[in-house]
């Protein structure tokens, strides 16, 4: 359902929200999620332009997050990000999308539209601290005090 981009975005902020309020390298969370450091340190970069984590250059620099993880929804992370919630766009408010010869006679798109809304509702009510208190802890870095 989601690109790898958009999970390792999902998973880097619920690692560093279960390390909050500490900041946390992008060499750190490379190595707390097995991944590469320089496409964390990519997907870190996006995040915090994006206004999720603050950065911090320096010895005791890093990434941290710029709100509360419960202030942060999951559907506001996914959309930032360019995740698209949804089936075909026939089953969003899409305008280019009326006028289809199919509308009329589609037997799904109702159907299609009514699973886009309720996947939106449940993505809006679960926040990262929700995604944090489910997820296992990831190992703390030890890279400073």
């Amino acid at each position: 359902m989601f690109g790898s981009r958009a999970r390792y975005a999902l998973r880097s902020l619920v690692y560093l929200a279960q390390q909050a309020p500490a900041a946390r390298s992008s060499h750190c969370v490379a190595a707390a999620l097995d991944a590469s450091p320089k496409f964390i340190e990519s997907i870190l970069t996006d995040l915090a332009q994006r206004g999720f984590l603050q950065s911090r250059r320096g010895r005791y620099g890093g990434y941290k997050l710029a709100s509360p993880a419960a202030a942060i929804t999951v559907l506001e992370i996914l959309s930032a990000i360019g995740v698209r919630i949804g089936g075909p766009d026939c089953s969003s408010d899409n305008p280019a999308c009326h006028g289809c010869a199919a509308d009329a006679v589609c037997p799904v798109r109702d159907l299609l539209q009514r699973s886009r809304a309720e996947v939106e509702a449940l993505l809006t009510t679960q926040s990262l601290f929700d995604l944090a208190a489910g997820a296992a802890s990831s190992p703390s870095c030890a890279e400073r005090p």
